[in-house]
């Protein structure tokens, strides 16, 4: 029965998310098909009597001394009266929006909200009509209160008036619900009114809420308390569910500015007082009082002086992109509603305004400023505008004594004098301009440190910043001239001089003195930026050479970098910018003055910038003039001449990708030290990762492809400045990503489809290592709260991971709305791939962690082998001191010898570095750490880090872990006779090598499963890992304890067959190893996928077959059940023989006793640990079989050969990357298609060198035959094949082919 439901509950489930729409859209949908509910009139008479009841409270509520509450929101109003509860708010819709949406108690968007509040429980289990039914709520109480059941009817009329009104009254105590499990619960009671009234033309309406609550049993009174803002946040909800502010605030602000602009406001004796003495108060402090302060906005100008009021005077000035008339009646709006949410964010108490007309009004505000023994200031303000001029407005504001607002103890009553003066700019373009200079005399009252006046005049003064960012059309002033600079650049015909010429020379010779060979690599912020630094003999300044990819075509770039005054080019330290000649449009003389700091004078740059275009695109060089032009200026202002000469170079890549290189030689002058003018020169050289983010900020959403994907997801892991302005109660990372959601129009499209893409690319980016939350939600109804849950949760699978792109596609797979994203834009996928790999390096438990585990198992079981080796050298056992030595020694040696031969023709000093890593134990930690970096194939290895892991993991398991349990095994056994009994070190060592040998084995397979390329590659034998998080936990915890019990289980049979003697054991091995050898001969499957040609071709195959099957008889590493080692047929029957020859083993141990030879262990010990650990084995194999996907079953059973797994690759893939992969296998196994691949390459090669992918590089080419490459581009690579090509033997190891990985598919 039980089995029945939950098969019908999970097939309505699937048919739920087959079918499940936007919760928003269905909840329209049945408001809009909702009846209006019935007049009070007709009620019947039961409905009657509950509409009476609950309206009672309306009357009572009237004459309650009401207790005013915390509000969440200044424009809700909360109170509560012993057990009564009051909320109020006006909400930007009509009557009937708002009613149809409360009245939806079970709908959607609802059921999120309380859900996500911790209700257990929300239905209707009792419909009368569609107006008229009974609901039943479960409310989850904090520990340790029981959780709080809610049964009330609830009912809805209209009144002869016109108000809507929803009442709800408790249900008797008698009513019992099935909620269909068994809650313990407490009755509550709720009964209440709400009610909607229209305004303002039926555009707004104002509801109210009246609600008697009693909680049953004993609640404490903070509790409830506590409660009472929660049990009336419905009305907040609505508040916020239809709020306009800003459309609200823009209609009042366009009201005003058009009465500012028609000038018929007449002026009383006081308002013209009041602007007069304000205006000659302020405007009249000449500019010499002020000394200038640092302003964290470069683009207003602070400054400030300690007279003329108690705290100072503040003046702060900027221009504005907007006509006089908007700015000021942005400004004039105390009562707007972002300025009352910033008022009471920022910790206001109280804010009121009394208007007396158009241009005047009596405002007051109350703050505090939660700094301990500082009571909370007030202050009183007349407020008036007044045209000055045709082309200046005032704003001023004086304190005032106002007879409805007096003075209260406990708050400290302050004052203030504030002058806005508005002046008309001519405007840029089609944009108006407006200059704003904020003039402010405060006095605080009472005693406040002159340093936190200082602080509190620059949080004053931001608000002037805040009204130019509000304000800023800089992005379309400069996009107008960028282009008016393109079309000049393009149809450009002017003739070049030959001091021209020879700037642009200059700058040619620059690029050749950085781009030196011994040039030292610099690690820049964003890994798509590459740059390096070097020094000429004889000189102490370095040279500075960067390059990167731009998404915008050379013109663009040339525009942008034109000296052209654009906005956004101005910085921070800018003192003075100008261009002080223009012979021509391609020549232009340009001074920057820039400030130093204080232990350093100002510097003055005079550069002579020239451009010209380039076959290929454009060159645009900076160098210093040396004209005495400025001198004596600066020598007056104490200004040091710079020198910044530079070069960059713009070069096509296709329509809309640029390359651009840049190199500098900068010489700051003066004293300081060319060591701290190196020491920036990453910074200076980041200008290149500048101008790639200022385009890719241009870039549409629609535009956006794979690159894309990368640069964003490089901007979104890269400090910003607006990390240092972040608002209180923001953190670092949120204040970026919500600057970028605002500046990178594909990013802000984005948001403005996906309303919680912030909140999730916000948790994505802080990735902070937490529990994985569980979220089945469709894209469709995604949340805020569940991007919360998602974005969280893709730490925890970078750290169960190797690579990111495999936490990424894990994490993809386990969210559906992810998936649906990934699907849906080409895009999404490398953007989260970019973030998680910038995250992975730089968090301590993701790469570290790979490392620290990786070196810290090698090394203990290193250690432990060194104890034992110890332990029997000093016991006697020379012998066995000996084989363990041999086994560590081979296994350092074959480790050296793959060293060698993969960094042969490189360094020597890289090759001796290799071999440190290896001797030291930590080699497969550092190779973990490369694979996860992403790190690339070095030109000089012949096999890339991956290979490499792998092949040092399989030395230790073959040469090292195995041999030396199986010995380790046998000496423990032979020890159980003598007087010591089992030794606890050897035994410890044995399971350490165990549990190493299970952990290197599991790895291996897990981290080539799980990589989504070999997924998308091979999907039909990888992906057998489920894709939930508690499964691949499981799985992986299988694969461990596969490897430890087959390798503990295996050695003690081993050592027992090995102890009957040297001919059983030789026996054994040659025999079972001969019938492999067979069975690989018979079915013409010997040679291995290695690119090796002649005989070592057949020693490696006969190497790696042997160590392939030494592994997988004593670990059982599922990875090479792979067609290209063992193949699955092959694996399983291996996996069955072994298992029998452990029972074999065993038996033929003691059938070889002599009689009364017990033997070294008891005959019922021995065969318990065989039979247990076997046992074990099974029913750990057997898990691991339940937890994988069924559908890679098959794999285990497969009879495909290697040399046709290599074929398949050309034969049945479509994509080029993926058919390139047979040129990195042994050439014996694809010969009979050679042909094939022949015509394919020369059919495409000059496509690929047109189109020039990813894996078109050298390396990959110098692993393709001659006669495969048409013959002119044969040429193009040096001419003759043998120069080409590496040398014999250099070829035949595969030197420059990235390897295939051990068991089936490439990346």
């Amino acid at each position: 029965m039980n089995f029945g439901v939950k098969s019908a509950l999970s097939t309505a489930e699937e048919l739920r998310d087959k079918y499940e729409r936007n919760g928003k859209a269905v909840d329209a949908e049945l408001r809009g098909a909702l009846l209006p509910p019935p007049l009070r009139q007709y009620l019947n008479g039961e409905q009657m009597r509950i509409a009476q009841s609950c309206m009672a409270l309306e009357t009572g509520s009237a004459a309650a001394k009401w207790t005013n509450l915390t509000s969440p929101s200044p424009f809700v109003e909360l109170a509560m009266h012993v057990a009564l509860g009051m909320a109020k708010a006006t909400l930007d819709c009509s009557a009937t929006e708002a009613f149809a949406y409360h009245c939806a108690v079970c709908g959607r968007e609802k059921m999120r909200i309380y859900r996500d509040l911790g209700d257990l429980a929300r239905f209707i289990f009792k419909q009368y009509t569609k107006h008229d039914f009974e609901l039943a709520v479960v409310k989850k109480m904090p520990f340790p209160l029981t959780n709080r059941e809610f049964l009330s009817r609830n009912l809805s009329f209209k009144e002869p008036a016109g108000d809507l009104v929803l009442v709800f009254e408790a249900l008797p105590s008698s009513t019992k619900v099935d909620y269909g499990a068994n809650l313990k619960v407490v009755r509550a009671k709720s009964t209440g009114v709400v009610r909607f009234k229209s305004i303002n033309d039926d555009t707004q309406c104002e509801v109210t809420l009246v609600q008697h609550g009693d909680a049953g049993g004993f609640v404490p009174e903070r509790v409830m308390v506590a409660k009472i803002p929660q049990a009336l946040r419905g009305v907040g909800d609505m508040r916020e569910r239809f709020q306009r502010d800003d459309a609200i605030d823009g209609a009042k602000i366009s009201e005003l500015a058009a009465i500012i602009r028609a000038k018929n406001e007449t002026y009383t004796d006081v308002e013209n007082a009041v602007v007069d003495r304000v205006r000659d108060q302020l405007d009249s402090i000449p500019d010499s009082s002020f000394e200038k302060m640092e302003s964290p906005d470069h683009l207003v100008h602070m400054e400030g002086f300690d007279k003329g009021g108690k705290n100072g005077t503040a003046r702060a000035a900027t221009v504005l992109d907007e006509d006089i008339c908007t700015c000021a009646a942005w400004s004039y709006q105390l009562m707007a509603r972002q300025f009352v949410k910033a008022f009471y964010a920022d910790g206001g108490m109280e804010r009121a305004v009394t208007t007396h007309n158009d241009h005047s009004f009596t405002g007051q505000q109350v703050m505090d400023f939660n700094i301990p023994t500082f009571s909370p200031r007030e202050f009183v303000t007349r407020r008036v505008w007044r045209w000055e001029s045709e082309t200046v407005l005032l704003v001023a504001t004086e304190s005032c004594l106002a007879e409805q607002y007096p003075i209260r103890s406990g708050i400290v009553r302050g004052s203030v004098v504030t002058l806005e003066k508005f002046e008309r700019l001519d405007p840029v373009g089609e944009v108006p301009q407006t200059r704003i200079t904020w003039t402010q005399q405060p006095d605080m009252g009472g005693f406040i440190p002159s340093q936190a006046v200082r602080g509190a005049a620059v949080g004053q003064m931001m608000y002037v910043s805040k009204m130019r960012k509000h304000f800023d059309k800089s992005p379309s002033i400069d996009a107008a001239s960028d282009l008016r600079l393109v079309d000049m650049i393009q149809n450009h015909d002017e003739p070049y001089t030959e001091a021209e010429m020879n700037t642009l020379r200059s700058g040619r010779d620059l690029f050749d003195k950085s781009e030196a060979d011994d040039a030292k690599e610099l690690k820049m912020a964003s890994t798509t930026t590459r740059a390096k630094m070097s020094f000429k003999k004889g000189s102490s300044r370095a040279y500075g050479w960067a390059t990167t990819a731009v998404r915008a075509r050379p013109e663009q770039i040339l525009a942008f970098l034109w000296p052209n005054m654009r906005r956004s080019g101005v910085e921070a330290n800018d003192l003075e910018v100008c261009v002080d000649e223009e012979p021509n449009t391609h020549n232009r003389l340009y001074y920057v003055k820039k400030e130093f700091p204080s232990l350093f004078s100002n510097r003055g740059f005079l550069s002579r910038c020239v451009w010209k275009a380039t076959d290929t695109g454009y060159m645009f060089v900076t160098v210093p003039d040396e004209t005495p032009r400025r001198q004596q200026e600066e020598e007056e202002n104490g200004v040091v001449r710079a020198e910044y000469p530079s070069a960059m170079i713009m070069r096509r890549i296709n329509d809309d990708e640029t390359e651009v290189k840049y190199a500098i030689h900068p010489d700051a002058g003066g004293l300081i030290p060319s060591a701290i003018m190196n020491g920036v020169m990453k910074e200076s050289l980041a200008k290149v990762t500048e101008i790639q983010i200022h385009f890719q900020a241009q870039r549409r959403l629609v535009e956006f492809d794979a690159k894309d994907g990368e640069a964003v997801g490089e901007v979104l892991v890269t400090k910003t400045d607006a990390e240092k302005q972040h608002g209180k109660g923001e953190t670092k990372v949120e204040a970026r990503v919500r600057e970028l959601m605002v500046k990178q129009k594909g990013l802000k499209e984005l948001g403005q489809k996906h309303e919680w893409i912030e909140v999730l690319l916000t948790k994505v980016v802080a990735n902070k290592l937490r529990p994985a939350g569980d979220s089945k939600a469709k894209l469709c109804n995604m949340s805020e709260k569940k991007a919360n849950v998602i974005g969280g949760a893709l730490a925890s699978c970078i750290a169960a991971n190797l690579t990111a792109p495999a936490a990424v596609d894990e994490w993809i797979l386990r969210y559906p709305a992810m998936g649906e994203l990934d699907r849906e834009y080409v895009w999404f996928r490398p953007m989260m791939d970019t973030i998680a790999q910038r995250l992975l390096e730089s968090v301590s438990w993701g790469l570290k962690m790979r490392l620290y585990t990786g070196a810290g198992l090698s090394t203990l079981d290193l250690l432990s082998d060194l104890y034992m080796i110890y332990t029997y050298a000093t016991t006697g056992q020379k012998g066995a001191a000996l084989s363990l030595i041999v086994m560590v020694g081979l296994c350092l040696l074959l480790q050296l010898l793959a060293v060698y031969l993969n960094t042969r023709r490189g360094p020597k000093l890289n090759m001796l570095k290799e071999m440190l890593i290896v001797l030291s134990g930590t080699a497969p930690g550092i190779h973990a750490m490369r694979v996860a970096n992403g790190k690339e194939q070095d030109e000089h290895a012949a096999v890339d880090s991956e290979m490499a892991l792998t092949l040092t993991r399989g030395f230790e398991l073959a040469c090292e872990s195995i041999p030396g349990s199986i010995l380790q095994t046998g000496k423990l056994m032979q020890s159980v006779r003598s007087e010591d009994g089992w030794s606890k070190a050897a035994l410890g060592s044995i399971v350490v090598s165990a549990l190493t040998s299970g952990f290197t084995s599991a790895t291996i397979s897990f981290d080539f499963d799980v990589s989504p390329q070999r997924r998308r590659t091979e999907p039909t034998f990888y992906g057998y890992i489920p894709d939930s998080a508690g499964r691949r936990t499981a799985i992986f915890f299988c694969m461990i304890m596969n490897g430890a019990l087959l390798l503990l289980v295996r050695s003690v049979s081993t050592a027992l067959l090995a102890m009957a003697g040297w001919r059983w054991i030789v026996g054994y091995l040659v025999g079972d190893m001969g019938l492999y050898f067979a069975y690989k001969l018979l079915r013409r499957d010997f040679l291995h996928w290695i690119p090796l040609e002649g005989a070592l071709s057949v020693v490696e195959s006969v190497v790696e077959r042997f160590l392939v099957k030494v592994i997988v008889d004593y670990t059982g590493v599922i990875q090479f059940r792979g067609p290209g080692e063992m193949g699955g047929i092959a694996w399983t029957g291996v996996m069955i023989l072994a298992l029998v020859a452990s029972f074999v083993s065993t038996h033929v141990y003691y059938a070889s006793l002599e009689d009364g030879n017990g033997g070294v262990v008891d005959r019922t010990t021995a065969w318990m640990m065989v039979g247990s650990l076997s046992s074990a084995w099974a029913l750990n194999f057997a898990a691991f079989l339940l937890f994988m996907k069924k559908s890679y079953l098959s794999t285990f059973f497969s009879l495909q050969t290697g040399h046709a797994w290599v074929k398949a690759m050309f034969l049945e893939c479509t994509d080029d990357r993926q058919k390139i992969r047979i040129l990195r296998q042994n050439k014996k196994q694809w010969l009979s298609i050679r042909p094939d691949v022949k015509a394919w390459t020369l059919e495409n090669w000059e496509r690929w060198e047109e189109e020039r992918p990813e894996w078109f590089n050298d390396a990959w080419k110098a692993g393709v035959d001659d006669d495969m490459i048409p013959p002119a581009s044969l040429r193009a690579l040096h001419g003759v094949g043998s120069e080409r090509r590496r040398s014999s033997l250099g070829d035949v190891l595969g030197v420059g082919a990235r390897v295939a990985p051990v068991g089936g598919g490439d990346t």
